[in-house]
C-alpha cells in the first residue's frame, strides 16, 4: 500500500520491518524513505498502520511508544 501512494507522488515513510535492508530496498524501490516508526509519527499528518495479524502484539506495543 505504501508503495502505491509513493509512487501517486505521497511521501511515504516506511517505518518497520525485521529486515532493515529489505526495508531500505523497498523503499528506494518505493520513491520512499525508510526509518523508524516514531520518525514516520513525527514526520506525519496520517498515519497509517498495515501489520500481519500475528504481529499484534508488537505493532500494539511499538504504537504505545510512538504515542507517548
Amino acid at each position: 500500500m505504501g508503495t502505491v501512494f509513493a509512487r501517486l507522488g505521497h511521501e511515504v515513510i516506511f517505518g518497520y520491518s525485521h529486515n532493515p535492508q529489505k526495508l531500505q530496498r523497498l523503499a528506494v524501490s518505493a520513491g520512499a524513505i525508510s526509518g523508524f516508526p516514531h520518525d514516520a509519527a513525527d514526520a506525519s499528518d496520517i498515519i497509517v498502520l498495515i501489520f500481519r495479524l500475528n504481529f499484534h502484539g508488537q505493532v500494539h506495543q511499538q504504537r504505545r511508544r510512538v504515542l507517548q
